[in-house]
């Protein structure tokens, strides 16, 4: 895994995705420190092995682009050395166990929702399998959780091999991976409300239980939340974990050279990866938390139904929104209508908690009620949003009294809304505060932009110009965003303005509005930026699109739906945003699309990339000749391993593919979930390597694949056509010039004055050949009826009937009916190149290949091909050309 070199197989208890980076036993020993937004959970994933010795280095946190805040653990060298006591061997059991009891009781329960004693729940009764995956150490990702899930929901693995949460720090069992390579360090990364809390809580029980990693003396939690607090002190180890863990404070400080310990660092907010509940463990939740089947199995068929709601449903958290939301309706009314949209559900969340809070505030005046709640809700909204636009998800008090929340009226209102807004206690008698979740933190903020910018600073005249006007700078506003920060944001904005949506919150709104212009203004603004989307990226076009969703406007959906199964795609001329949403209605069809011929769509090479990720929803994709890259060949190998994928026939012909391209569709073919049938490379520039790539895929799963086409020219040298001072080698695949003529018979196909030759097969469709040459010569393709006995329309290139590249040690020249370009190959020059023929669409490309046999592009005739055409060589003296064995 990266550096680590060492591979972690699949791991699991949760109802999670996790993944973790490894480090060895061998690595650097220090503790490795990634940052994770910090949203409502109390402890986040990273784990931190340490078997013997002290950590002496400063270590930091990588800053991160997405966070308002900085945590540092200092330096341990500056602080007065404590007053220790030595400890007997009886003593230090004694701490032991002390230390774990604490441990155990403070980690055995956990709550869901409110902290209510009726809401506590013993997690070894309510853990639920949780998956832990291999990954790499990555960058920041810069993309919002939920388009996150929106791309991967389709794409879900179900290869990976669950094992316990507990062997996280064992050896690989791998072949080559020894005792030595026993793990260190582990990260665990993903998206807020994944489960990061719930597998570290668990973790830690097992072992207080005696359950599990019983040669690990001592674990210590230090959160990140808190560990911000003491930024700017000095502190030894042993004292910050006092300030923990005050249990420990008969220990002297070189305790921790004897014992073996595990830390767990919590808060770190690094390369936040797609992590979520497979489509089972959605079901399963669901059935787990309602204990009514009927009722378990309505809300679960209409979440399947509500396509963004079960896309949401990866979310855990989202998933307990939901059923929050659902189950209270269907106790109420089981002819009630169910939320539809994201913005529904969390109005019907947002009023649930008003009616929980109502129960618990001491105020029978339902007028002074109503106020009552109008004001705490405005006023926490008003907190999200400037939080929000700050990119702030963590408030400290500096935060509140900044964006004018009084500090005790901050911690009223996390009394009161405590399923929306929580307070924490931390060390030095500080506290933060932070939403439930970063999804209710910007529905709130949408909240109150709509309650701020239309309902409380107009008049109804003005209302449909104020209001598009609003919705109009906030889509600029988030087309602007490289992260999508906003784009949740925007999408609850749209559904709140929705006139259906204000009567909901009609409590909380002043009075309600007619929106439907407004509306449909802004509908038509954000469809013509998808359809002129040139500069629009993947995700935010796709947010656009579920913008249009989120206020039940179906239009843009039914016409893609049309154009798709329809065959007028050359038609109309596609922006890049245009077949992001294409791509995005093709992964969500409910009947899979017979085929997918990119070809068809009038469009540019990327937004043909932009609809390869729909070939997880098509039984036939017909990729060849649109440019397919490797990170396109990244994620035609994502699908293939898909459980959701129905592809059967895939061509990839007349691509740059190269050995690299082969490697990565390798991958795709090895998951027992590909059920691909066919699968054409003819063209690709695939050599022995390539070759043994797919050959290992084949061989390590029981392919469905009945056909594999892998053509290459196999080319021989025509003796009829050659010049008398040319030699032939007795397999005709190399040619030498000499001094000599040799007797050749006269034949109408000879080339009588120039030194040339022809190849023998004709070549139509598509083409690849490998040349080799010495001293200098021409590199052709050529019709038949070329002229073989006189005059200048002899040689390859100088006529309209053939195209040809000279190559030499100085330099490369192409030349068609006698007009010349010179070119440039790599600079470290090689002696063979490779020749890619697409008759039918009429390009002729020439690449350099090198020792290592990677291709680099030299040229590309573009033109009409009208006849079958052959290969040709002009062989200068003492000059040799080789047709290459690939």
């Amino acid at each position: 895994v990266g550096p680590m070199n060492v591979p972690l197989d699949h791991i699991p208890p949760s109802p999670l995705g996790i993944q973790v980076v490894h480090h060895a036993a061998g690595s650097p020993g220090c503790l490795l420190l990634r940052r994770q937004h910090v949203f409502t959970e109390e402890w986040r994933g990273g784990f931190a092995r340490f078997c013997g010795g002290r950590n002496r280095g400063m270590v930091r946190s990588v800053p991160s682009s997405t966070s308002h805040y900085q945590n540092h653990l200092m330096e341990d060298k500056t602080e007065a050395v404590l007053q220790t006591h030595t400890l007997e061997t009886g003593d230090l059991q004694r701490v032991k166990d002390q230390h774990k009891t604490s441990m155990k009781n403070k980690y055995e329960r956990l709550f869901e929702g409110m902290k209510l004693q009726e809401n506590e729940t013993l997690l070894n009764r309510i853990y639920t399998q949780l998956y832990i995956i291999k990954g790499e150490d990555e960058g920041v990702n810069e993309e919002h959780e939920v388009l996150q899930m929106e791309k991967t929901a389709r794409t879900k693995h179900s290869q990976d091999t669950p094992i316990d949460c507990n062997d996280i720090f064992k050896a690989s069992s791998e072949a080559g991976c020894e005792e030595k390579d026993q793990i260190k360090t582990v990260l665990t990364k993903g998206i807020a409300g994944i489960g990061k809390t719930v597998s570290v809580q668990k973790f830690i029980l097992d072992w207080a239980e005696g359950k599990a990693n019983q040669d690990v003396d001592f674990m210590f939690v230090l959160p990140f939340r808190e560990l911000n607090l003491i930024l700017d002190h000095q502190y030894s180890l042993h004292r910050l974990l006092l300030d923990f863990h005050p249990e420990l404070q008969d220990l002297e400080s070189n305790i921790y050279e004897e014992c073996k310990v595990v830390f767990i660092f919590d808060g770190l907010d690094e390369s936040r990866i797609t992590l979520m509940f497979s489509d089972a463990q959605k079901e399963e939740y669901f059935r787990r938390r309602i204990s009514d089947e009927h009722q378990a199995s309505r809300i679960i068929s209409h979440i399947r139904r509500a396509r963004s709601l079960h896309i949401m449903c990866h979310i855990p958290v989202f998933c307990w929104i939901s059923s929050t939301v659902l189950q209270k309706l269907l106790i109420e009314d089981l002819r009630a209508e169910i939320p539809q949209t994201l913005t529904e559900m969390y109005i019907h969340f947002l009023l649930i908690q008003i009616n929980m809070r109502n129960q618990k505030y001491d105020e029978r005046d339902p007028e002074k009620l109503l106020q009552s709640n109008r004001e705490v809700i405005v006023k926490l909204a008003e907190v999200a949003f400037k939080q929000l636009m700050k990119g702030n998800v963590m408030f400290y008090e500096e935060d509140l009294i900044e964006s004018g929340l009084d500090v005790t009226d901050a911690s009223v209102y996390s009394g009161i809304c405590t399923e929306i807004f929580k307070e924490e206690s931390l060390i030095h008698q500080r506290k933060v505060f932070s939403f439930i979740h970063l999804s209710v933190q910007e529905f709130l903020a949408a909240f109150y932009a709509f309650y701020y910018y239309v309902i409380i600073h107009i008049d109804t005249l003005q209302f449909c110009d104020v209001m598009h006007n609003l919705h109009r700078d906030a889509v600029n506003k988030v087309l602007e965003s490289k992260n999508g920060h906003l784009d949740l944001f925007l999408r609850f904005l749209l559904g709140v303005s929705l006139e259906s949506n204000q009567r909901l919150l009609q409590d909380l709104l002043t009075h309600t509005q007619n929106s439907s212009e407004s509306i449909r203004r802004t509908t038509q603004y954000i469809k013509d930026k998808i359809k002129d989307g040139h500069e629009l990226s993947t995700e935010r076009s796709i947010n656009l699109f579920l913008c249009l969703l989120e206020v039940k406007d179906q239009t843009l959906s039914r016409e893609i739906q049309g154009f798709v199964k329809s065959n007028k795609h050359s038609e109309k001329k596609l922006s890049p945003a245009h077949c992001s949403t294409i791509t995005y209605m093709l992964q969500m069809l409910e009947k899979p699309l017979d085929e997918l011929d990119l070809k068809k769509y009038n469009t540019s090479d990327e937004g043909r990339r932009r609809l390869i990720p729909g070939v997880i929803n098509c039984r036939k994709a017909l990729l060849a000749g649109c440019n397919v890259t490797a990170q396109s060949c990244t994620t035609v190998a994502s699908a293939l391993q898909s459980s959701n994928c129905v592809l059967r026939e895939l061509d990839l012909s007349n691509s740059d593919l190269q050995d690299s391209g082969v490697k990565l569709i390798s991958n795709g073919l090895k998951s027992t979930n590909c059920r691909l049938e066919i699968l054409r490379l003819s063209g690709c520039m695939v050599t022995e390597e390539g070759c043994g790539y797919l050959s290992s895929a084949l061989s390590s799963n029981p392919s469905h694949l009945r056909e594999l086409d892998l053509n290459a020219c196999d080319l021989t040298l025509d003796p009829n056509t050659a010049h008398t001072q040319l030699i032939l080698s007795e397999d005709y695949k190399k040619t030498t010039c000499v001094k000599d003529h040799q007797q050749y018979p006269d034949h109408p196909d000879r080339f009588a004055q120039q030194e040339q030759v022809m190849c023998r097969e004709s070549l139509t469709g598509r083409c690849y050949w490998e040349v080799e040459w010495s001293g200098s010569g021409h590199v052709a393709v050529t019709y038949k009826e070329i002229s073989r006995k006189s005059g200048i329309d002899c040689w390859f290139g100088l006529n309209e009937k053939s195209w040809s590249m000279y190559c030499s040690d100085v330099n490369y020249t192409v030349w068609y009916n006698s007009n010349s370009t010179d070119v440039f190959g790599p600079s470290a020059r090689s002696n063979r190149v490779g020749i890619y023929l697409d008759c039918l669409s009429g390009n002729l490309s020439f690449y350099s290949v090198s020792d290592t046999h990677t291709l680099t592009h030299i040229y590309t005739f573009n033109t009409t091909f009208t006849e079958p055409l052959y290969a040709g060589f002009g062989v200068y003296p003492e000059s040799s050309v080789s047709l290459c064995q690939i």
